[in-house]
């Protein structure tokens, strides 16, 4: 069942920016890090899915985690250890995050190049 047949007029963007706006988004980020156990299977492969497709998402990328943006800034700070939990946290949970902040900031980059000419 899709989206688009209850709401046609859904949008991810819009989505995400409600999420934000409501502090829900980062706090996925937060749960992201807390350990489940492994028999939560179900869990942690809807969790690596919404990560992936997280770090896909090139418009909320260069929109939300940003320095300085709510998402960008509790991206960091779970990355550098400041936020999240402690300790426990997945390997491949803590790979994918990693990835996000790293497409955000090649996003941002891409973009910044874009808009003021390549130096080639």
């Amino acid at each position: 069942v899709s989206v688009s047949m209850f709401d046609n007029n859904f949008s991810l963007g819009k989505c995400f920016k409600k999420l934000e706006a409501n502090g829900i988004l980062e706090e996925f980020l937060r749960c992201a890090t807390v350990p489940y156990p492994t028999e939560s299977a179900d869990w942690n492969k809807h969790l690596y899915t919404t990560l992936y497709f997280l770090q896909l998402c090139t418009r909320i990328l260069l929109q939300r985690f940003q320095k300085g943006k709510p998402c960008g800034d509790t991206l960091q700070a779970i990355l550098d250890g400041k936020d999240g939990a402690k300790s426990g946290t997945s390997s491949k949970v803590m790979k994918r995050l990693q990835a996000i902040a790293s497409a955000s900031i090649m996003r941002a980059s891409d973009a910044a190049e874009h808009e003021h000419g390549s130096c080639l």
